[in-house]
């Protein structure tokens, strides 16, 4: 018994490396053949209401497809085992004569309590299979279950999540035009209104802030498109970290000028300079600073610390907002995440765009988080190491 759970142990371990569906069912009928001592093996799975032969040892197999109300359809239904009479199966489907078919073993497939499936074993030995080899192609048969469920599911969340993308990638294009429109004209009446103090002077301010808005969050969209089609260049040069935190603060607090941020720069005396993309840094500390905004009481304060050590730049943003559930820390930045308790306004991107951005530059962004009390995003970039 013992050497009999070994062998089957080791043939389910290759079901658990990462596997598309063809290479499941390709394991599936190889480890089956072995693990039985049989010379071919089949699979059956439930396709549109029809039993549909998806995997094969042999081309043989394929050549014939299960009766409406056959065995095959039968064993479905029941969910049991069942060992085939093989000469009358072969009268049955002559064809399979070819194969030297002796000993036919058919096992149901199942996920949960509905059956997926049927996983079907050929001998050539004369005599029936026992017991025991019904024991063991049943055990085997439920980790195959579990492998090409696992597969399936994987299969359609990334069709899902594909659509998903190409549906912001072709919005995000198609929004950039009209809004391209929409800014240059509200950036006039903002620019001819904004000493006024009338109340069409107010309500101007506020559409302009928030067609910036609307404006950066297709940015972002756009953005994360090209990431993860490569398509996010880069543009490298020597920049002043202090210059790009003091815009960033400068951009951050023109809309939100009751949101005063601390900025504490510890280095004195010595060059703050990287090698980057002064555009995308700024786009980073930019997010931080934002979702701190975001997620911190208005009376209470946002502080940014910059200081170094031997090899990095250090930039630390702390916030006293809400916090986060330790159970969401690691997932955080990953695109379109959002807290569970999470009903503030946007997408789930920034902080994706963040990391992506900031390990592009060799440097690292680690988040440290308690719920009531704040959260610290604490992001590294190397030094220019001058020779």
């Amino acid at each position: 018994m013992a050497n009999l759970l070994t062998r089957i142990n080791k043939a389910s371990l290759k079901l658990l490396e990462p596997l598309s569906l063809e290479e499941v069912y390709a394991v599936i009928t190889r480890e089956v053949v072995k693990l039985m001592g049989a010379e071919h093996s089949s699979i059956l799975l439930l396709q549109k209401s029809k039993l549909v032969r998806v995997a094969a040892t042999s081309p043989v197999l394929f050549s014939y497809q299960p009766r409406r109300n056959g065995n095959l359809v039968r064993i479905f239904k029941t969910g049991l085992p069942f060992v085939a009479n093989a000469e009358e199966t072969i009268k049955v489907h002559p064809e399979l004569g070819q194969l030297n078919i002796k000993s036919i073993l058919h096992i149901p497939l199942s996920y949960g309590k509905k059956s997926i499936g049927i996983l079907t074993v050929y001998a050539s030995r004369k005599e029936r299979f026992t017991q025991q080899d019904l024991r063991t192609l049943k055990l085997f048969g439920s980790l195959a279950s579990l492998a090409i469920r696992k597969s399936q599911l994987y299969g359609e969340t990334k069709r899902a999540l594909d659509l998903r993308d190409q549906f912001i990638s072709l919005a995000s294009h198609e929004f950039r035009t009209p809004l391209t429109s929409i800014n240059g004209y509200t950036q006039m009446l903002y620019n001819k209104n904004k000493n006024s103090n009338s109340s069409e002077a107010e309500l101007i301010q506020n559409l302009y802030l928030e067609t910036n808005r609307l404006t950066n969050l297709v940015k972002e969209l756009l953005d994360i498109n090209r990431i993860k089609t490569g398509r996010f260049a880069y543009f490298y040069k020597e920049c002043s970290l202090v210059e790009i935190i003091e815009r960033s603060i400068k951009n951050i607090s023109f809309t939100n000028k009751n949101r005063p941020i601390g900025f504490n720069n510890q280095i004195k005396g010595e060059s703050t300079l990287v090698a980057g993309d002064y555009d995308k840094l700024l786009q980073a500390i930019n997010n931080v600073l934002d979702n701190a905004i975001k997620f911190t009481p208005i009376d209470k304060s946002i502080s940014l610390r910059l200081y170094s050590n031997k090899l990095s730049f250090i930039i630390e943003v702390k916030d006293q907002g809400g916090g986060i559930n330790k159970g969401e820390l690691s997932s955080v930045f990953e695109g379109f995440y959002k807290g569970t308790n999470n009903t503030k306004e946007g997408m789930g991107i920034g902080l994706f765009l963040v990391k992506n951005i900031i390990e592009t530059h060799q440097g690292s962004v680690t988040l440290r988080s308690q719920e009531r009390i704040g959260t610290k995003v604490q992001i590294k970039l190397p030094k220019i190491i001058h020779d």
